[in-house]
């Protein structure tokens, strides 16, 4: 995992974690419907 354009990204993946723009692969740890 490392920092890309201050994003998480799990390079052999090829996936984001909780990216806050759209992607081709993200894993989402958790949604945020309690806040809205």
């Amino acid at each position: 995992m490392k920092w890309l354009n201050h994003e998480l990204y799990i390079e052999p993946i090829d996936a984001y974690i909780d990216p806050p723009r759209p992607v081709r692969r993200a894993i989402i740890t958790h949604g945020h419907a309690d806040h809205a």
